[in-house]
Protein backbone atom coordinates (compact mmCIF):
# COMPACT_ATOMS: atom_id res chain seq x y z
CA UNK A 1 0.00 0.00 0.00
CA UNK A 2 2.78 2.26 0.90
CA UNK A 3 4.23 1.97 -2.65
CA UNK A 4 0.74 2.42 -4.77
CA UNK A 5 0.40 5.87 -2.75
CA UNK A 6 3.97 6.68 -3.14
CA UNK A 7 3.08 6.48 -6.57
CA UNK A 8 0.22 8.13 -6.79
CA UNK A 9 1.82 11.09 -5.02
CA UNK A 10 4.39 11.31 -7.49
CA UNK A 11 2.53 11.32 -10.55
CA UNK A 12 -0.10 14.25 -9.01
CA UNK A 13 2.96 16.33 -8.79
CA UNK A 14 4.23 15.47 -12.37
CA UNK A 15 0.36 16.54 -13.44
CA UNK A 16 1.15 19.91 -11.61
CA UNK A 17 4.06 20.24 -12.88
CA UNK A 18 2.96 19.91 -16.88
CA UNK A 19 -0.25 22.13 -16.00
CA UNK A 20 1.81 25.05 -14.69
CA UNK A 21 4.70 24.79 -17.59
CA UNK A 22 1.73 24.94 -20.18
CA UNK A 23 0.41 27.80 -18.32
CA UNK A 24 3.40 29.23 -18.51
CA UNK A 25 3.88 28.64 -21.92
CA UNK A 26 3.63 31.92 -24.35
CA UNK A 27 0.26 30.43 -26.41
CA UNK A 28 1.18 31.95 -29.82
CA UNK A 29 -2.20 31.58 -31.72
CA UNK A 30 -4.17 33.05 -28.79
CA UNK A 31 -1.84 35.95 -29.59
CA UNK A 32 -1.73 35.97 -33.30
CA UNK A 33 -5.56 35.97 -33.12
CA UNK A 34 -5.50 38.86 -30.81
CA UNK A 35 -3.48 41.17 -32.87
CA UNK A 36 -5.55 40.42 -36.11
CA UNK A 37 -8.48 41.19 -34.09
CA UNK A 38 -6.78 44.53 -32.85
CA UNK A 39 -5.76 45.34 -36.62
CA UNK A 40 -9.38 44.42 -37.94
CA UNK A 41 -11.04 47.08 -34.77
CA UNK A 42 -8.85 49.77 -35.60
CA UNK A 43 -9.87 49.75 -39.14
CA UNK A 44 -13.55 49.73 -38.17
CA UNK A 45 -12.75 52.72 -35.91
CA UNK A 46 -10.85 54.59 -38.19
CA UNK A 47 -14.13 54.89 -40.69
CA UNK A 48 -16.12 55.95 -37.78
CA UNK A 49 -13.36 58.59 -36.40
CA UNK A 50 -13.13 59.86 -40.27
CA UNK A 51 -16.63 60.86 -40.23
CA UNK A 52 -16.69 62.61 -37.43
CA UNK A 53 -13.60 64.69 -37.83
CA UNK A 54 -14.59 65.53 -41.08
CA UNK A 55 -18.13 67.19 -40.00
CA UNK A 56 -15.91 69.26 -36.87
CA UNK A 57 -13.48 70.41 -39.52
CA UNK A 58 -17.31 71.47 -41.29
CA UNK A 59 -18.52 72.75 -38.01
CA UNK A 60 -15.15 75.29 -37.27
CA UNK A 61 -15.30 76.13 -40.59
CA UNK A 62 -18.43 77.91 -40.75
CA UNK A 63 -17.74 79.49 -37.15
CA UNK A 64 -14.92 80.82 -38.84
CA UNK A 65 -16.94 82.57 -41.54
CA UNK A 66 -19.48 83.43 -38.91
CA UNK A 67 -17.25 85.07 -36.90
CA UNK A 68 -17.38 83.15 -33.93
CA UNK A 69 -13.47 82.90 -33.55
CA UNK A 70 -13.62 82.46 -29.81
CA UNK A 71 -15.55 79.16 -30.08
CA UNK A 72 -13.74 77.79 -32.75
CA UNK A 73 -10.62 77.83 -30.97
CA UNK A 74 -11.76 75.53 -28.20
CA UNK A 75 -13.48 73.14 -30.62
CA UNK A 76 -10.24 72.76 -32.50
CA UNK A 77 -8.38 71.15 -29.70
CA UNK A 78 -11.47 68.50 -29.72
CA UNK A 79 -10.23 68.43 -33.19
CA UNK A 80 -6.69 67.54 -33.01
CA UNK A 81 -7.44 65.33 -30.09
CA UNK A 82 -9.56 62.92 -32.73
CA UNK A 83 -6.49 63.35 -35.14
CA UNK A 84 -3.69 62.84 -32.47
CA UNK A 85 -5.85 59.28 -31.85
CA UNK A 86 -5.95 58.69 -35.50
CA UNK A 87 -2.36 58.27 -36.17
CA UNK A 88 -1.87 56.58 -33.07
CA UNK A 89 -3.87 53.49 -34.36
CA UNK A 90 -2.20 53.83 -37.00
CA UNK A 91 1.29 53.31 -35.20
CA UNK A 92 -0.65 50.51 -33.18
CA UNK A 93 -1.90 48.76 -36.46
CA UNK A 94 1.84 48.62 -37.61
CA UNK A 95 3.24 47.51 -34.38
CA UNK A 96 0.01 44.38 -34.77
CA UNK A 97 1.06 43.56 -38.00
CA UNK A 98 4.87 43.26 -37.45
CA UNK A 99 4.00 40.87 -33.99
CA UNK A 100 2.14 38.51 -36.26
CA UNK A 101 5.10 38.40 -38.80
CA UNK A 102 7.57 37.77 -36.54
CA UNK A 103 5.59 35.75 -34.30
CA UNK A 104 7.98 32.73 -34.30
CA UNK A 105 10.60 34.18 -33.52
CA UNK A 106 8.66 35.87 -30.49
CA UNK A 107 8.18 32.06 -29.30
CA UNK A 108 11.35 30.68 -30.05
CA UNK A 109 13.51 33.27 -28.12
CA UNK A 110 12.75 33.35 -24.26
CA UNK A 111 13.90 37.05 -23.87
CA UNK A 112 11.89 40.19 -25.83
CA UNK A 113 14.07 40.46 -29.26
CA UNK A 114 16.02 44.14 -29.50
CA UNK A 115 14.42 44.68 -32.69
CA UNK A 116 10.97 44.03 -31.53
CA UNK A 117 11.32 45.67 -28.22
CA UNK A 118 9.65 48.73 -29.10
CA UNK A 119 6.40 47.37 -31.04
CA UNK A 120 5.83 45.11 -28.04
CA UNK A 121 6.22 47.84 -26.16
CA UNK A 122 3.98 50.56 -27.65
CA UNK A 123 1.63 47.62 -27.60
CA UNK A 124 2.17 47.58 -23.63
CA UNK A 125 1.87 51.52 -23.51
CA UNK A 126 -1.35 51.97 -25.71
CA UNK A 127 -3.58 49.27 -23.76
CA UNK A 128 -4.40 51.13 -20.57
CA UNK A 129 -4.80 54.08 -22.96
CA UNK A 130 -7.11 52.69 -25.77
CA UNK A 131 -10.08 51.32 -24.01
CA UNK A 132 -11.98 51.32 -27.52
CA UNK A 133 -9.76 48.24 -28.46
CA UNK A 134 -10.12 45.57 -26.01
CA UNK A 135 -7.54 43.43 -27.89
CA UNK A 136 -4.94 45.22 -26.46
CA UNK A 137 -5.61 44.24 -22.47
CA UNK A 138 -5.26 40.65 -24.25
CA UNK A 139 -1.94 40.80 -25.95
CA UNK A 140 -0.46 42.32 -22.55
CA UNK A 141 -1.73 39.93 -20.84
CA UNK A 142 -0.01 37.43 -23.09
CA UNK A 143 3.22 39.63 -23.28
CA UNK A 144 3.06 39.52 -19.53
CA UNK A 145 3.17 35.53 -19.26
CA UNK A 146 6.33 35.86 -21.71
CA UNK A 147 8.26 38.28 -20.49
CA UNK A 148 7.29 38.92 -16.64
CA UNK A 149 5.64 41.46 -14.86
CA UNK A 150 8.65 44.16 -14.68
CA UNK A 151 8.47 44.27 -18.21
CA UNK A 152 4.84 45.55 -18.66
CA UNK A 153 5.19 48.25 -15.72
CA UNK A 154 8.41 49.45 -17.20
CA UNK A 155 6.39 49.99 -20.41
CA UNK A 156 3.17 51.14 -18.53
CA UNK A 157 5.19 53.70 -16.63
CA UNK A 158 7.25 54.54 -19.08
CA UNK A 159 10.84 54.05 -17.43
CA UNK A 160 14.12 54.89 -18.41
CA UNK A 161 14.64 52.24 -22.14
CA UNK A 162 11.14 50.89 -21.75
CA UNK A 163 11.21 51.26 -25.56
CA UNK A 164 7.82 52.97 -26.31
CA UNK A 165 7.78 54.85 -29.45
CA UNK A 166 8.31 58.47 -28.55
CA UNK A 167 5.49 59.68 -31.50
CA UNK A 168 2.90 57.42 -29.95
CA UNK A 169 3.74 58.83 -26.36
CA UNK A 170 2.78 62.44 -28.10
CA UNK A 171 -0.12 61.35 -29.91
CA UNK A 172 -1.58 59.61 -26.75
CA UNK A 173 -0.44 62.62 -24.33
CA UNK A 174 -3.40 64.21 -22.81
CA UNK A 175 -1.96 67.76 -22.75
CA UNK A 176 -2.94 70.83 -24.36
CA UNK A 177 -1.71 71.58 -27.92
CA UNK A 178 0.25 74.63 -28.08
CA UNK A 179 -1.46 77.89 -29.44
CA UNK A 180 0.79 78.28 -32.57
CA UNK A 181 -0.30 74.26 -32.91
CA UNK A 182 -3.82 75.67 -33.25
CA UNK A 183 -3.15 78.32 -35.05
CA UNK A 184 -2.17 75.78 -38.01
CA UNK A 185 -5.07 74.44 -37.66
CA UNK A 186 -7.28 76.68 -38.26
CA UNK A 187 -5.32 78.19 -41.14
CA UNK A 188 -5.30 74.93 -42.87
CA UNK A 189 -9.42 74.54 -42.03
CA UNK A 190 -10.36 77.70 -43.92
CA UNK A 191 -8.09 77.42 -46.67
CA UNK A 192 -9.32 73.60 -46.82
CA UNK A 193 -13.03 75.26 -46.92
CA UNK A 194 -12.09 78.33 -49.07
CA UNK A 195 -13.04 81.10 -45.97
CA UNK A 196 -12.82 84.20 -45.94
CA UNK A 197 -11.17 85.05 -42.37
CA UNK A 198 -9.27 87.79 -40.48
CA UNK A 199 -6.41 85.99 -38.58
CA UNK A 200 -5.26 88.87 -36.63
CA UNK A 201 -7.62 88.22 -33.14
CA UNK A 202 -6.91 85.07 -32.98
CA UNK A 203 -2.91 85.24 -33.28
CA UNK A 204 -3.06 88.00 -31.16
CA UNK A 205 -4.93 85.48 -28.57
CA UNK A 206 -2.94 82.53 -29.21
CA UNK A 207 0.70 83.55 -29.80
CA UNK A 208 0.61 85.80 -26.44
CA UNK A 209 2.91 84.49 -23.75
CA UNK A 210 1.95 83.18 -21.19
CA UNK A 211 1.17 85.03 -17.81
CA UNK A 212 3.12 85.08 -15.05
CA UNK A 213 2.57 83.94 -12.23
CA UNK A 214 1.68 85.66 -8.55
CA UNK A 215 4.41 85.07 -7.00
CA UNK A 216 5.66 86.96 -3.53
CA UNK A 217 9.14 87.88 -2.00
CA UNK A 218 11.56 84.70 -2.85
CA UNK A 219 14.17 86.47 0.23
CA UNK A 220 12.28 87.34 3.96
CA UNK A 221 13.65 90.65 6.10
CA UNK A 222 13.09 90.78 9.37
CA UNK A 223 10.84 93.77 10.46
CA UNK A 224 13.22 95.66 12.21
CA UNK A 225 15.26 96.34 9.17
CA UNK A 226 11.86 97.81 7.18
CA UNK A 227 11.59 102.30 8.38
CA UNK A 228 9.11 103.27 10.03
CA UNK A 229 7.22 106.18 9.27
CA UNK A 230 5.25 107.81 11.98
CA UNK A 231 1.66 108.08 11.34
CA UNK A 232 -0.94 110.67 12.65
CA UNK A 233 -4.34 109.08 13.33
CA UNK A 234 -6.76 111.95 12.83
CA UNK A 235 -9.61 110.02 13.59
CA UNK A 236 -8.73 109.26 17.01
CA UNK A 237 -7.55 112.99 17.69
CA UNK A 238 -11.34 113.57 17.14
CA UNK A 239 -12.77 111.30 19.15
CA UNK A 240 -10.69 111.98 22.29
CA UNK A 241 -12.57 111.99 25.80
CA UNK A 242 -13.20 115.64 27.49
CA UNK A 243 -11.67 116.48 30.46
CA UNK A 244 -13.06 117.56 33.29
CA UNK A 245 -11.43 120.37 35.22
CA UNK A 246 -12.49 120.66 39.11
CA UNK A 247 -13.27 124.32 40.07
CA UNK A 248 -14.43 125.58 43.69
CA UNK A 249 -14.04 122.66 44.68
CA UNK A 250 -17.82 121.82 44.65
CA UNK A 251 -18.77 122.33 40.79
CA UNK A 252 -17.33 120.54 37.38
CA UNK A 253 -16.96 122.29 34.49
CA UNK A 254 -16.96 120.61 30.96
CA UNK A 255 -14.44 121.79 28.46
CA UNK A 256 -13.58 119.84 24.90
CA UNK A 257 -10.42 119.64 23.27
CA UNK A 258 -11.90 119.89 20.11
CA UNK A 259 -14.78 121.98 18.01
CA UNK A 260 -16.11 118.47 16.31
CA UNK A 261 -16.52 116.78 19.75
CA UNK A 262 -18.80 119.99 20.82
CA UNK A 263 -20.00 119.95 18.34
CA UNK A 264 -21.19 116.23 18.85
CA UNK A 265 -22.09 117.11 22.28
CA UNK A 266 -24.80 119.57 21.61
CA UNK A 267 -26.49 117.08 18.77
CA UNK A 268 -26.84 114.72 21.58
CA UNK A 269 -28.28 117.01 23.70
CA UNK A 270 -30.57 118.18 20.92
CA UNK A 271 -31.85 114.29 20.26
CA UNK A 272 -31.95 113.91 24.34
CA UNK A 273 -33.98 117.07 24.26
CA UNK A 274 -36.76 115.75 21.52
CA UNK A 275 -37.11 112.41 23.25
CA UNK A 276 -38.20 114.10 26.46
CA UNK A 277 -40.61 115.92 24.67
CA UNK A 278 -42.22 112.95 22.69
CA UNK A 279 -42.94 111.95 26.33
CA UNK A 280 -46.69 111.39 27.43
CA UNK A 281 -47.40 114.39 29.60
CA UNK A 282 -49.10 114.07 32.95
CA UNK A 283 -52.67 116.36 31.60
CA UNK A 284 -52.72 113.66 28.82
CA UNK A 285 -52.42 110.70 31.95
CA UNK A 286 -55.19 112.43 34.22
CA UNK A 287 -56.96 112.42 31.34
CA UNK A 288 -56.55 108.61 30.34
CA UNK A 289 -57.55 108.38 34.14
CA UNK A 290 -60.99 110.36 33.64
CA UNK A 291 -61.53 108.64 30.85
CA UNK A 292 -61.38 105.16 32.56
CA UNK A 293 -63.57 106.26 35.77
CA UNK A 294 -66.31 107.25 32.90
CA UNK A 295 -65.99 103.81 31.53
CA UNK A 296 -66.46 101.67 34.43
CA UNK A 297 -69.13 103.87 36.13
CA UNK A 298 -67.14 106.35 38.21
CA UNK A 299 -65.27 103.26 40.14
CA UNK A 300 -62.11 104.16 40.31
CA UNK A 301 -60.08 100.34 39.04
CA UNK A 302 -56.00 100.70 39.61
CA UNK A 303 -54.03 99.00 37.26
CA UNK A 304 -52.98 95.45 37.86
CA UNK A 305 -48.79 96.59 37.48
CA UNK A 306 -46.18 95.45 40.46
CA UNK A 307 -44.43 98.62 41.54
CA UNK A 308 -41.13 97.58 43.44
CA UNK A 309 -40.81 99.65 46.48
CA UNK A 310 -38.17 102.65 46.98
CA UNK A 311 -34.49 101.45 48.00
CA UNK A 312 -35.22 104.18 51.04
CA UNK A 313 -38.12 103.27 52.30
CA UNK A 314 -38.84 101.08 55.38
CA UNK A 315 -42.75 100.59 54.88
CA UNK A 316 -43.46 96.64 54.52
CA UNK A 317 -46.62 95.67 52.62
CA UNK A 318 -48.49 92.67 53.84
CA UNK A 319 -49.57 90.88 50.62
CA UNK A 320 -51.33 87.93 51.96
CA UNK A 321 -54.59 88.82 50.38
CA UNK A 322 -53.70 90.34 47.17
CA UNK A 323 -55.48 87.18 45.57
CA UNK A 324 -58.69 88.49 47.02
CA UNK A 325 -58.49 92.27 46.34
CA UNK A 326 -57.29 91.63 42.83
CA UNK A 327 -60.36 89.36 42.50
CA UNK A 328 -63.15 92.02 44.17
CA UNK A 329 -61.64 94.67 42.07
CA UNK A 330 -62.32 93.38 38.40
CA UNK A 331 -65.24 95.07 36.71
CA UNK A 332 -68.46 93.53 36.50
CA UNK A 333 -69.46 91.08 33.73
CA UNK A 334 -72.46 93.24 31.68
CA UNK A 335 -75.03 90.19 30.42
CA UNK A 336 -76.64 91.07 27.26
CA UNK A 337 -80.17 92.00 27.46
CA UNK A 338 -83.38 89.99 27.44
CA UNK A 339 -85.30 90.44 24.50
CA UNK A 340 -88.53 88.87 23.74
CA UNK A 341 -88.26 86.54 20.39
CA UNK A 342 -89.25 87.56 17.19
CA UNK A 343 -92.89 87.25 16.20
CA UNK A 344 -93.77 84.15 13.65
CA UNK A 345 -94.43 85.38 10.18
CA UNK A 346 -97.80 85.56 8.97
CA UNK A 347 -99.00 85.31 5.42
CA UNK A 348 -101.35 87.93 3.57
CA UNK A 349 -104.55 86.10 4.64
CA UNK A 350 -103.61 86.08 8.31
CA UNK A 351 -103.37 82.29 8.70
CA UNK A 352 -99.72 81.06 10.14
CA UNK A 353 -97.19 79.76 7.48
CA UNK A 354 -96.65 75.66 8.11
CA UNK A 355 -94.16 74.10 6.12
CA UNK A 356 -95.41 71.51 3.99
CA UNK A 357 -93.46 68.33 5.17
CA UNK A 358 -94.13 69.14 8.74
CA UNK A 359 -97.62 66.98 10.11
CA UNK A 360 -101.22 68.71 11.03
CA UNK A 361 -100.95 69.22 15.14
CA UNK A 362 -104.61 69.72 15.51
CA UNK A 363 -105.04 66.49 14.08
CA UNK A 364 -102.53 64.51 15.79
CA UNK A 365 -103.65 65.79 19.45
CA UNK A 366 -107.21 64.71 18.25
CA UNK A 367 -105.90 61.39 17.79
CA UNK A 368 -104.04 61.44 21.22
CA UNK A 369 -107.41 62.38 22.65
CA UNK A 370 -108.89 59.37 21.08
CA UNK A 371 -106.53 56.75 22.31
CA UNK A 372 -106.37 58.23 25.88
CA UNK A 373 -110.30 57.94 25.98
CA UNK A 374 -109.89 54.73 24.47
CA UNK A 375 -107.91 53.89 27.20
CA UNK A 376 -109.83 55.01 29.90
CA UNK A 377 -113.34 53.90 28.62
CA UNK A 378 -112.37 49.74 27.36
CA UNK A 379 -115.58 48.56 25.01
CA UNK A 380 -117.64 45.90 26.64
CA UNK A 381 -116.62 42.58 24.65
Amino acid sequence: MTVASAATERTKRLVKLTLSLLSLRFNSSKCKTAAKMAVARIKLLRNKREVVVRQMRRDIALLLQSGQDATARIRVEHVMREQNVLAANEFIELFCELVVARLSIIAKQRECPADLKEGIASLIFAAPRCSEIPELTSLKNIFEKKYGKDFVSAATDLRPSCGVNRQLIDKLSVRTPPGELKLKVLKEIAKEYQVDWDTAESEKELLKPPEELIEGPRTFVSASSLPVKPSIDVSMESNKPATRLSGGGRSDAMHFEDSKAAEAAAESAKKAIAAAESLPRADQINSEDTFSNQLYGGRDYRRHSYHPASAHTDIKFDESDCDEEIEAEEPPVTMPPKRPPPPAPFKQDGSIRVHPKLPDYDELAARFDALNSRSHNPEPT
